[in-house]
């Protein structure tokens, strides 16, 4: 089922808004009861099986609030033994509601703890639908690999860094691909520091090249309108530590300097030796590099820091196209420039991946 499409579970209560308050309610936390007064209990709207035989009390919304999930026991022991073992420590020392249900205390936010349970308990496929691929959310799949992960359940944690691993490839073909990475995961701009933070977290590695890289607002960001920014998210990377970060800024550096260095060699290439209109040819490329450096050309003519630059220069350019032997050579050297940047990302980005590409040779 769509990650867009919010089915509710079978059996749920159609109460809105329904509170119960448990009086002198004790969450189980690190093998021990702490007693908390007046916890008022929300039932979740999505998750809430009249007949589940323990609740599930996520971690307070406010200092005595919280949202509770009636689920199965058996279904999440089945699945997961970091479940079977909270079960087993916490069932005997657990408060009851009044008809007998036990309340047990885990320590994550509603929002992740719904996400793991509408695959666990309802039973969705966020990743797939019935002819294919379905596009998820980044906080949704975060949530299904964060939940993979603390609860020992390999299969949904694997799924997940594999859709990460599509949408952050080590291909460049593939990363250029921006329609078919829209279709994988979708608000990435929104959070733009989730995959390297998911990357640190389950040791993904080939991931961080193009997080970085998308981080500094350099490579194809896929936007909801089809076209590609050119941002510079620093001020939405708050949670990363400040190494990363520095990673982000000298990166953008390097990656503007690497992209300077392929203007200098596409002016290199042009007129090329069997040039048919040398001085057409390097007039309509001189003008070209007249705009670059005033900075008039921005909007939908922006070239992205990482997009090959030759085939917009002289198909896409304001005055005019190169020669058929003057493009085709120019486009040749832009092609091996563009490949070799790409190839050095780990090293713009000061990291160690062994998956990743070491010469443009092995991108042919």
């Amino acid at each position: 089922m769509s990650d867009e499409s919010l089915a509710t579970c079978p059996l749920l209560s159609t109460q809105e808004n329904a509170e119960r308050k448990y009086q002198n309610l004790e969450s189980f936390a690190n093998g021990e009861t702490h007693p908390v007064a007046n916890v008022t209990v929300t039932e979740d709207q999505e998750i809430w099986f009249p007949d589940g035989d323990i609740i599930l009390l996520s971690a307070p919304l406010t200092e005595n609030t919280a949202v509770g999930f009636r689920v199965y026991r058996d279904m999440l022991a089945r699945e997961s033994s970091v479940f079977r073992k909270i079960f087993s420590e916490s069932l005997p020392v657990a408060p009851r509601t009044a008809d007998g249900c036990p309340v047990v205390h885990v320590d994550d936010p509603p929002a992740r703890l719904r996400v793991l349970l509408r695959v666990l308990v309802c039973g969705e496929d966020l990743l797939h639908r019935d002819d294919g691929i379905s596009v998820i959310t980044l906080d949704s799949l975060s949530a299904l690999i964060q939940m993979g992960q603390t609860y020992g359940i390999q299969d949904i944690l694997e799924d997940g860094i594999a859709r990460l691993k599509k949408y952050y490839p080590t291909s460049f073909n593939n990363w250029l691909d921006c329609n078919h990475r829209s279709s994988l995961i979708s608000d990435v701009e929104e959070n733009p520091a989730e995959a390297v933070w998911l990357a640190r977290l389950t040791d993904t590695w080939s991931i961080l090249p193009t997080a970085f890289l998308a981080c500094c607002g350099a490579g194809n960001m896929p936007s909801p309108n089809g076209e590609t920014s050119d941002k510079f998210y620093l001020s939405k990377l708050g949670e990363l530590d400040w190494e990363d970060l520095d990673r982000i800024v000298a990166g953008r550096i390097a990656l503007e300097r690497a992209r300077t260095g392929r203007i200098v060699n596409l002016t290199r290439s042009v007129p090329s030796e069997f040039c048919k209109h040398p001085e057409k040819c390097a007039l309509t490329f001189q003008r070209t590099l007249q705009d670059l450096d005033a900075g008039v050309l921005d909007g939908e003519n922006a070239v992205e820091l990482f997009q090959p630059w030759g085939e917009w220069i002289w198909r896409d350019g304001q005055h005019g196209r190169l020669c058929g032997p003057c493009e085709a050579q120019g486009s040749q050297i832009e092609f091996r420039g563009t490949l070799e940047t790409w190839c050095a990302l780990p090293d713009i980005f000061d990291i160690e991946v062994v998956e990743w590409p070491r010469s443009f040779r092995d991108l042919l």
